[in-house]
């Protein structure tokens, strides 16, 4: 009677490639995810700074104060970014 040896299971060079793969994917969505929180975060600064145009706005409206807004610049723009 003649045995047969039969392994199942994966080659060391299908684990590396599917580990390749695999550590590809994550470098790709841990960019991705970075620029989303920049994103996020630059779009949550101009929210505040939107409301807090809005109060000063209310607040020198209500008490009858003059108020001006200096515009913005893409110079003042870049050293207000943190």
């Amino acid at each position: 009677m003649k045995k047969i040896n039969k392994q199942s299971g994966f080659t060391l060079i299908e684990l590396l490639v599917t580990l390749a793969i695999v550590s590809v994917i994550m470098v790709l969505g841990i960019n991705k995810l970075r620029d989303y929180n920049d994103y996020k975060r630059m779009e949550l600064q101009v929210k505040r700074l939107d409301d807090t145009a809005t109060y000063i706005q209310n607040y020198t409206y209500n008490y009858g104060i003059p108020a001006t807004f200096a515009q913005l610049t893409e110079k003042s723009m870049r050293q207000c970014v943190i």
